[in-house]
C-alpha cells in the first residue's frame, strides 16, 4: 500500500500541477491573483518535472523533495489568496489527491486482473498439454505464483546492488526449479521448460515484429 501511495504521489504531483495551471474558477480571483498563481504553478511543475527526471535520486529522495516543493508552492498560494479563497485551495487540492488516488488503485486493479487472467491461461493450457495430475497441476500454480511474488519483491528492494539482486535472483530460480523437478519429475519438468522457453521466444519475436 506504501508503494502505492508514493507512485500516486509521484504522478500525482505532476497531474496536480498541469490540473493548477489555470486556477479554478470557483476561487474567484482577481486578474492580478490568476497570474501569479499561474506563474507560481508553472514554476512548481517545471521544478517537478525535473525532480522527476534526475534519475540519481532515489524514489523516496524525490518524494522528500517533491513534498519540500510543494509544502514551497503551498506558501506562496496562501499568500496571494485571501483566507476564504485559500480555504477552497486546499478543498481542491484534497479533492484531485483522492481522484488521483482512486485511479491510481483502479489501474493496479485492472492490471493485477489482466496478469492473473493471462497466468492462468497459461497454466491451463500447459497442465493439458505436459498431462499433470490435478495435484501436480496445483502445485506448478502453486509454485510459480510463489516465485512471481519473490521475485517482485526482490525487484522492489531498494537496499540492495545490482549484483546482489542478480544472485538472490538466481537463488530464486533455482529454488523454484528444485520444488517443480520434484512434483513433476525429470521428464515432465524437461517438457515443461521447453515449453516455457518457447513460449518466451515467441512473445520476444512477437515483440519485434510490433517494434
Amino acid at each position: 500500500m506504501k508503494k502505492l501511495l508514493l507512485l500516486a504521489f509521484l504522478a500525482g504531483s505532476v497531474s496536480l500541477g498541469y490540473a493548477q495551471i489555470k486556477p479554478s474558477n470557483d476561487l474567484k480571483l482577481s486578474e492580478q491573483q490568476s497570474q501569479k498563481l499561474k506563474d507560481i504553478n508553472k514554476s512548481f511543475l517545471a521544478s517537478t518535472q525535473d525532480i522527476r527526471k534526475n534519475d540519481a535520486l532515489s524514489k523516496e529522495d524525490k518524494k522528500a523533495k517533491l513534498e519540500s516543493l510543494q509544502a514551497d508552492r503551498t506558501g506562496q498560494i496562501k499568500s496571494v489568496l485571501d483566507a476564504g479563497q485559500f480555504e477552497q485551495w486546499q478543498k481542491n487540492q484534497s479533492a484531485n489527491k483522492e481522484k488521483m488516488a482512486d485511479l491510481m488503485e483502479k489501474r493496479k486493479g485492472k492490471e493485477g486482473k489482466k496478469g492473473a487472467g493471462r497466468m492462468k491461461d497459461h497454466s491451463d493450457a500447459t497442465i493439458k498439454e505436459l498431462g499433470l495430475t490435478e495435484k501436480q497441476g496445483a502445485d506448478l500454480k502453486s509454485i510459480n505464483m510463489e516465485y512471481a511474488a519473490k521475485a517482485k519483491e526482490l525487484k522492489d528492494k531498494t537496499d540492495l546492488t545490482q549484483e546482489q539482486k542478480k544472485e538472490q535472483a538466481k537463488a530464486l530460480k533455482a529454488e523454484r526449479s528444485a520444488k517443480l523437478k520434484t512434483s513433476l519429475g525429470d521428464a515432465q519438468y524437461e517438457k515443461y521448460e521447453a515449453l516455457r522457453k518457447e513460449a518466451k521466444g515467441e512473445k520476444s519475436r512477437k515483440k519485434k515484429t510490433a517494434l
